[in-house]
């Protein structure tokens, strides 16, 4: 998996749907960064994410 993803392979990375993912990130659950109206999400923080 690459270092930065979209909600796409963060959701595949996880085992969960796409909805889960943007759900996650806007309750501040999975760490990301919105740039226009798409999130980025770092490998460090499906770590962290995946840890806690």
């Amino acid at each position: 998996m690459p270092d930065i993803m979209g909600v796409t392979e963060a959701a595949a990375d996880l085992g969960v749907s796409v909805e889960d993912v943007v759900e996650l990130c806007n309750s501040g659950q999975l760490k990301a960064k919105k740039i226009g109206s798409q999130y980025r999400i770092s490998r460090a923080a499906i770590d962290e994410f995946m840890k806690s």
